[in-house]
């Protein structure tokens, strides 16, 4: 994983869930942040593998602790 020194000391985990989706999350000043990047299939994707994506990420939107940003 290629950050900063500062990010990387702020990390306080990551999850890679898969190829397209992973989250991240870190201590800030006043709060902990968590970061989901994913990587969205295209127009051009099939049906199912778009619903699959969407219903992973909302999976994953669950497991953010509420009192994070």
């Amino acid at each position: 994983m290629m950050m900063s020194k500062r990010a990387e000391s702020a990390l306080i985990e990551w999850v890679p869930v898969n190829e397209r989706i992973i989250k991240a999350r870190f201590h800030s000043k006043y709060i902990k942040l968590t970061v989901i990047q994913v990587y969205a299939p295209t127009m051009e994707s099939e049906e199912e593998e778009v619903d699959q994506f969407y219903n992973q990420l909302q999976s994953v939107l669950q497991t953010v602790r509420k009192r994070d940003m």
